[in-house]
């Protein structure tokens, strides 16, 4: 999409919700008319040089305007590189395990470079500085994503120039929220309504970054891509891995890696790397190249077991019968890829991802070897005591697992309403069904052992 047809798209976001962040960022960070700003019949809104304040926005809301106002405001006090560089540092001296991965990275000279040589187009900077008044805590999420972004590039070996769009790409994925309701980024139960609301922020930063012509085209597609997946989990789209490109798939590592380290592995004492043995179960869903560079750079920090009060018995018994769970759940999932029905579902888009969802599944099963029956030997079992740390590793793995197939689930039961009224599809029903039975048992063995379980 070229620039401008870009910013025709845009208008019908532009001042929904964003308006309403620009009168709100306070007076350090006035926002001011850097010229004079037109509706799209030329009649003179606001002057160049006025606040837009209140009054001032409550008119620009009346009218079409002539282009889009990120070009034709500037905010005061407006973020820099340098500025952008020290939060950074800033942000990973606060969270626990972020500086091992920082020293042990190899490339934070890289960091110092793409941020102090590679300036940022003034209305974007605008953006994230609204971002970091109005929503913090999606700003510090994006410092984040920058920074992984550009270490898993560096880490892959990508040129200089790619490593700086990675970066950008991690820095701007998120602008979009600016033109969402604020409560939908708050709320963690939202109506479908809501939550394809919530999911247009990807089109928008996309038609952001594309529509101010900043960056290739390829870092604008990064932003659309960046809730993509391999294995078509993601959305806005659910692209298949052959129509994904680079950039959408590093934000989206660094997007997984920032929710494990703040949440599946809360309080851990070795939070980023204590993330690895999630991060596996997920290897379907991102490129060879991307998934290997994470795991080399948290395999260099040190590992420790979580500390729990489940003797080591009970915690042994317990991934033991979860284990067996899913080896049955294993090969339910293997005879749902072997339905007769198989074609049938994979005429539609919403069928074909459901089919890559069980291929993914089943392949991480194999990869994992959780599949397989030698547990024991993975554990370290000596006299019936398993080590520490591999125990504390294949739970980390079977919980996320189990979340992954309470997702497949879901996304098969959306399919059956959605299809099961034109179609004969009984067979799957039943075999979703006897899946659903095993993954509540599997749930009903979960223990508070798993300390930042998801709710």
């Amino acid at each position: 999409m070229e620039a401008r047809k870009a910013q025709q798209a845009l208008q019908k976001y532009d001042l929904s919700h964003y308006a309403d962040h620009l009168t709100e960022i306070g007076p350090e960070n006035a926002v001011l008319a850097r010229e004079d700003i037109r509706n799209s019949a030329g009649a003179l809104l606001v002057p160049k040089g006025q606040r837009l304040d209140r009054v001032a926005m409550s008119r620009l809301r009346q009218h079409a305007l002539d282009k889009i106002l990120d070009l034709q405001i500037s905010v005061e006090g407006c973020l820099d590189g340098t500025r952008i560089y020290r939060q950074i540092l800033e942000l990973i001296e606060q969270y626990p395990g972020c500086q091992q991965v920082q020293a042990r990275s190899g490339h934070s000279e890289m960091l110092r470079e793409v941020c102090l040589s590679e300036p940022i187009a003034p209305p974007l900077l605008n953006k994230l500085t609204v971002m970091r008044q109005r929503l913090p805590k999606a700003y510090n999420h994006s410092l984040f994503t920058a920074w992984v972004c550009l270490l898993i590039a560096s880490e892959m070996g990508l040129p200089k120039a790619k490593i700086r769009k990675a970066f950008a790409c991690g820095l701007l994925h998120d602008i979009g929220l600016l033109h969402v309701p604020e409560s939908l980024t708050r709320r963690r139960e939202l109506s479908p309504e809501e939550w394809q609301a919530l999911q247009s922020h990807a089109v928008i930063g996309y038609l952001i970054v594309r529509a101010l012509d900043v960056y290739p085209p390829s870092v604008a597609e990064g932003v659309l891509e960046h809730h993509e997946r391999l294995d078509q989990t993601g959305y806005p789209t659910r692209k298949p891995a052959e129509c994904l490109g680079l950039y959408g798939q590093l934000v989206g590592c660094a997007d997984l890696l920032f929710k494990f380290g703040d949440n599946e592995v809360k309080d851990h004492p070795s939070r980023l790397a204590a993330s690895l043995p999630y991060l596996r179960m997920h290897q379907g869903a991102y490129s060879e190249d991307i998934f290997n560079a994470i795991v080399r750079i948290l395999s260099r920090c040190d590992y420790q077991p979580r500390p729990t009060a489940e003797p080591a018995e009970m915690g042994l018994q317990r991934v033991l019968m979860l284990n067996l769970l899913v080896m049955e759940m294993g090969q339910q999932l293997k005879s749902l890829l072997s339905l007769e029905l198989v074609p049938l579902i994979g005429e539609s888009r919403s069928g074909q991802a459901l089919l890559a969802m069980a291929e993914s599944l089943v392949g991480t099963l194999r990869r994992t070897g959780l599949d397989a029956g030698y547990l024991l030997e993975t554990l370290g079992v000596e006299q019936g005591e398993p080590e520490p740390a591999a125990l504390d590793e294949v739970s980390a793995m079977l919980h996320e697992l189990l979340w992954l197939l309470k997702r497949f689930c879901w996304s098969v039961t959306q399919y059956l309403d959605d299809e099961g009224g034109t179609v004969d599809l009984e067979p799957l029903r039943m075999l979703t069904e006897q899946l659903q039975a095993r993954l509540q048992q599997a749930w009903q063995l979960e223990t508070p052992y798993q300390a930042g379980a998801q709710v």
